[in-house]
Formats: structure tokens, sequence, C-alpha cells
């Protein structure tokens, strides 16, 4: 949602995104928790069913449409968001086109680092 209100909304003038989800087809074939009758559910189908409606869900699908300053927060080991196909995936389409920072963390964290990441976030805030 963060993706899309950056896409949308002109008032937006920067974003933070913390172990976030980037393409809902990965996520759709990657989780085996029940998130995947939760997408059915939600979105009324499978990625094969109703691609569109994957596609307008998915960022790394119309990255070039986001504009503004990302920070983008992520763990490798995020079982729930993986990070190559949902944090390293949009960062690959977003580092050579708009202010993009990247920071990544060696564990399996899901969520923020209450130890580290409002730091980060201020540092980051300040600066843009």
């Amino acid at each position: 949602m963060t993706y899309m209100t950056a896409r949308r909304d002109k008032r937006v003038r920067k974003i933070i995104v913390c172990s976030g989800v980037s393409d809902l087809v990965a996520t759709f074939n990657e989780r085996e928790d029940g998130m995947k009758e939760t997408l059915v559910r939600c979105i009324g189908g499978t990625p094969e069913e109703m691609p569109e409606e994957y596609e307008k869900r998915s960022a790394v699908c119309w990255a070039d449409e986001i504009k503004i300053p990302v920070l983008i927060i992520h763990s490798k080991g995020d079982k729930r968001a993986r990070f190559e196909t949902q944090a390293q995936a949009i960062y690959d389409k977003l580092k050579d086109s708009i202010d993009c920072t990247f920071i990544t963390y060696e564990d399996d964290m899901h969520g923020f680092h209450l130890d580290q990441d409002p730091a980060v976030i201020r540092e980051w805030l300040e600066t843009h």
C-alpha cells in the first residue's frame, strides 16, 4: 500500500517501507502458511486467474512510476516477505532512477528492529 500511495498521491514526498511486499505473485507462490487462501479471498482468484489484479498490487510491475525518495528496510532471512523477491527486486528496479536507500539486516526479523530502525529512519528523514 505504501508503494501504491507513492505512485498515486502527489502529496506524498517520500516513503519508508519495512519488510514490505513488492511482488504479490511471488508472495502467492512462496508462502505456505495460509497466505494463498487469504490472497484468493481478498483479490478474488489466483495470479493465473486474475493476473491484472496481482499486477496492480505489485510495485515491481510499475516501479518506474515511483518518483520520490524511498527507504527500504528488510531482513535477509525474512520468511514472510522474502528478501530476494520483495526488497531486492524492487530496489533493483528503483536504484538507478530515484534516490533509494536500502538497509539490510542479516537476521530473519519481519518488521521493525526497535533497537536500530528508529535512529536509521530519523537520520534518513532528516537528510531527505
